[in-house]
């Protein structure tokens, strides 16, 4: 018998695929950019039954279709967001098309980050919070359930670490010492070349600041455009680094690769974007003995 899934989609356990079918429906809220997401979505893991209908019309992807959904995103609902950004998370991590893949990933972190203030979860982390919990035969293949073929993976051993500290709020302003404990390449939903980096905070200038900095989260883009290399050229004379000349997928990834552990100073400021507050980082050079 046919189906209106997607191969890729009945591949999956039955947990992911009840996550991304719970997402695709738009806010009963009036919105525009994140219905085109959804219907973006809708045509990426369905047939359609219907092409008369604009239920699932191609979409344009762009940089300020995301703003826009951002903005949208913000004054919804928080459990139509989690659903909405779940759905995504789905997307970025099993459809066959790397293209698909990196967009949907790039509007998952984002929501992390600038809607809800968290550390987006790893791949690692979604799927083992995700597993099927009961036996069953499977149509397909048990792609990403980390089980035996055609039977649900029992995930009651589970356990992790959560810090509270990582989400929620942005550190105060001012400055920081911290090192950078993760950088990975991202295209942009345009295709451009990215980094997305975390640091961790070591210490605080302003003691203060201490008790609501230390160890704590910031994240960081850097977009290997002209547009964006003034800050990347902040960062990289503030660490004492060289900058390729030339930029390809292979070369930022190597670049995110070997800037992990660096240590690092920097300025944190709260600006204001989409109507909500982010920290803009500074860089400037590590200094050895401070606490």
């Amino acid at each position: 018998m046919s189906s209106v899934l997607k191969p890729w989609v009945m591949e999956m356990g039955w947990k992911m695929q009840s996550i991304l079918l719970s997402g695709l429906r738009a806010p009963d809220f009036p919105t525009v950019a994140t219905k085109k997401i959804c219907r973006w979505m809708r045509a990426e893991c369905q047939n359609n039954a219907d092409p008369s209908k604009g239920y699932m019309e191609p979409q344009a992807l762009s940089d300020k279709l995301v703003d826009d959904c951002m903005e949208e995103l913000e004054y919804l609902p928080c459990h139509y967001v989690h659903h909405f950004a779940d759905a995504l998370a789905v997307v970025a991590y099993h459809h066959p098309d790397e293209k698909a893949c990196g967009f949907a990933l790039s509007v998952h972190d984002l929501v992390a980050e600038e809607i809800f203030h968290f550390r987006p979860e790893t791949r690692e982390q979604f799927m083992k919070r995700h597993v099927d919990k009961t036996e069953h035969t499977n149509v397909g293949s048990t792609s990403g359930m980390g089980s035996a073929p055609g039977v649900g993976y029992m995930a009651d051993g589970y356990e992790d670490e959560l810090n509270w500290n990582d989400g929620g709020s942005l550190v105060p302003q001012g400055n920081y010492y911290g090192e950078i404990i993760k950088a990975e390449y991202r295209p942009t939903v345009n295709g451009k070349h990215m980094a997305k980096v975390q640091l961790k905070i070591e210490t605080a200038y302003n003691h203060a600041n201490k008790e609501k900095s230390v160890g704590c989260l910031v994240f960081d883009n850097f977009i290997f455009t002209q547009d964006g290399s003034r800050r990347i050229k902040n960062f990289a004379e503030a660490a004492g680094i060289e900058l390729p000349s030339t930029i390809n997928q292979e070369i930022v990834e190597r670049w995110a690769a070997d800037i992990v552990g660096i240590k690092i100073g920097f300025n944190v400021k709260h600006n204001e974007w989409q109507g909500s507050q982010r920290a803009a980082v500074k860089f400037f050079p590590y200094q050895e003995g401070v606490e």
